[in-house]
């Protein structure tokens, strides 16, 4: 079991080191936007392609069969293989230097981290997301399988939304043959 609290490090090994975990947790203290320049709306290369797992969800939602199902987790699938990219909403841990993904708590009291497809979807939110990051699909995917304070991952909560519980992400994960934990 991975701490939640350390997971940051886990998924950006490239963005957040040892040397810079605490500027990062201060700037997203301070409210700062990490990533989300309305400029570069949806033109980070990592997340050209999530329009196909949006357009998944859309017609999911508009005809909810199984078949429909396995086709929104192909088309997740393919990303993952693409080497495609969600955005996460990241927050600092109160009297730490570590980051943590932030959660939402659904009605029945779980919690879920959460993930959009792109800045136009996260933007649709009620809440102000103050900090994000770029995650690896496939990664994010795989940490939250060995988090048990969570019960997967909400894709684009605001819109456009399907919620991946860890049955549906070990569905998705055993057809892309990702490493076991």
């Amino acid at each position: 079991m991975i701490p939640q609290n350390q997971l940051i490090k886990g998924l950006f090994p490239d963005i957040i080191s040892a040397d810079n975990v605490s500027d990062v947790a201060a700037d997203a203290a301070s409210g700062g936007k990490i990533m989300n320049d309305n400029s570069n709306k949806n033109r980070d290369e990592g997340l050209l392609g999530n329009e196909r797992i949006e357009e998944a969800i859309v017609a999911l939602q508009k005809e909810s069969t199984q078949e429909q199902l396995a086709h929104t987790l192909t088309v997740i699938r393919r990303r993952i293989r693409e080497g495609g990219q969600m955005i996460v909403a990241v927050e600092p841990v109160p009297g730490n230097a570590q980051m943590s993904l932030k959660t939402v708590q659904t009605g029945d009291g779980l919690s879920w981290w959460y993930a959009f497809t792109s800045f136009e979807e996260e933007l649709k939110g009620a809440e102000n997301v103050k900090s994000t990051f770029l995650a690896d699909i496939g990664k994010l995917f795989e940490t939250a399988l060995g988090v048990p304070e969570i019960e997967g991952i909400i894709v684009n909560p605001w819109n456009k939304t399907i919620m991946l519980d860890k049955k549906l992400i070990r569905i998705i994960r055993n057809r892309i043959q990702l490493p076991e934990n």
